[in-house]
């Protein structure tokens, strides 16, 4: 993914190393820091960051893939060769990055590896170059990506830019915590700041397939935000709302809008993925198509469609065993096999859609929907106590998740516990109100 370097007062600085006398450029520049490979330092605005060996090389190979997924074979393969090492030892090492360079630098691609989101430029290109032809091919690979731009200020105060910006920042840090969504860096995306950019260059630039567009206007006892989801590589508005609001309390307004905002986002980005997918030849599906094809089906609810679902989640999983999305989603398979009376043996479905929950969360434990899924199953075993616990854990991960909120209001509801049964109800119809 091209970078461009850091601006100072609107001029593009190209940085430079300085090593025995000789005036170097880096491999990689990405926002203010330089990455020299071949002398092994890492620079931020010219002052050297140190770096363990191991995390330095495993920064390399994602500077290096900037852009596109870079498997967890791949990088025990190239930063540990001939040698048997444990998964926890690489994501030591991925999460000493993401303190340096910010927790959405990188990205977790579920049952497969990571993603370096921040935009790099190649040691050797001028600070004003064209993206890089590998770019074109990096669009599809990053298809399912959301860029949120800095939402523009129409005050006319710009002691107020803080607010707008906040806005966005946000937003960024809440859909950061959806499994189902990828979404670039901060540090990317507000490079566009103060520019009218269409759709269509932000996809190819950052190589992403949404972009998030926004605008805040205060003005005397009045405040209006105007947000819209943007399909990057058709231009179609996807989604549009406007938030009318007293400026009494702005950080108050901020939070609620921001997670309004990302609540309505979601599942408008999920059904255009789903029939995305379903567009495509089934002989083409990739992991990413094999779930958004099996949620299409799913949704339909039919027994037919059920049952394909099955059959995309199995192929998912043939490829990625360990993806807590497919697990997940196959354990409501089950449930729903169960609820519709489908199944002569209901408690062996059952106990397969808790055995996939448990394997899920084993998976991932800082997945929402895995955690969504075991709290199901749970309060349907009728482990009412243990699926509360559970369902909270998921609405700690992810506060927008609708789904577990309304969860845990019908645990809730069924334990006789009507005032937190109503609380929980409001949270999930707030989160979701479509």
């Amino acid at each position: 993914m091209p970078c461009w370097v850091l601006a100072f007062t609107g001029v593009l600085c190209w940085p430079t190393t300085f090593l025995n006398g000789a005036v170097l450029s880096p491999d990689w520049v990405f926002d203010e820091f330089e990455l020299n490979r071949h002398s092994r330092k890492l620079l931020r605005s010219g002052m050297h960051v140190a770096l363990g060996a191991r995390a330095f090389d495993v920064l390399c190979v994602l500077a290096e893939r900037s852009g596109f997924t870079v498997t967890k074979a791949e990088l025990f393969e190239r930063v540990w060769p001939q040698a048997v090492v444990e998964e926890n030892n690489l994501q030591v090492h991925v999460s000493t990055l993401r303190k340096l360079f910010g927790a959405s630098a990188i990205s977790t691609i579920p049952g497969q590896g990571y993603c370096f989101n921040l935009r790099v430029l190649v040691r050797g290109s001028p600070p004003n170059a064209a993206p890089r032809p590998a770019q074109e091919t990096a669009l599809p690979a990053l298809k399912r990506s959301v860029a949120v731009l800095p939402f523009t200020n129409l005050s006319g105060n710009k002691e107020q830019e803080y607010f707008s910006d906040g806005i966005a920042e946000d937003i960024i840090a809440h859909l950061t915590r959806s499994r189902w969504l990828f979404v670039t860096s901060r540090n990317s995306s507000f490079t566009y700041r103060g520019e009218a950019v269409p759709s269509k260059r932000v996809a190819h630039e950052l190589g992403v397939r949404y972009v998030v567009y926004g605008s805040v206007r205060l003005a005397g006892p009045k405040l209006r935000i105007t947000a819209e989801l943007v399909d990057g590589i058709t231009g179609d508005t996807l989604w549009a709302n406007r938030y009318d609001r007293s400026p009494a309390d702005l950080f108050a307004v901020q939070d609620e809008i921001s997670g309004a905002i990302t609540s309505a986002i979601e599942p408008v980005y999920l059904r255009s993925e789903e029939n995305l997918a379903k567009k495509r030849d089934p002989a083409e599906l990739a992991h990413w198509d094999l779930l958004m094809r099996a949620r299409w089906h799913f949704w339909r609810s039919s027994k037919e469609d059920v049952e394909l679902a099955a059959t995309h989640l199995r192929a998912a999983l043939q490829t990625h065993p360990e993806d807590a999305a497919a697990m997940a989603l196959l354990a409501f398979v089950y449930l729903t096999r169960v609820w519709a009376g489908w199944v002569p043996d209901p408690r062996g479905a059952l106990q397969e859609a808790h055995g996939l929950a448990k394997q899920a969360v084993l998976s991932d434990p800082h997945d929402a929907y895995a955690l969504l899924t075991l709290g199901t199953t749970l309060s349907v075993m009728g482990e009412a106590g243990r699926a509360v616990d559970t369902l909270k854990l998921a609405l700690e991960v992810y506060p927008q998740f609708a789904a577990a909120a309304g969860e845990l209001g019908r645990v809730y509801a069924f334990m006789g516990m009507s005032d937190e049964a109503h609380e929980f109800a409001v949270q999930a119809a707030d989160a979701s109100p479509q």
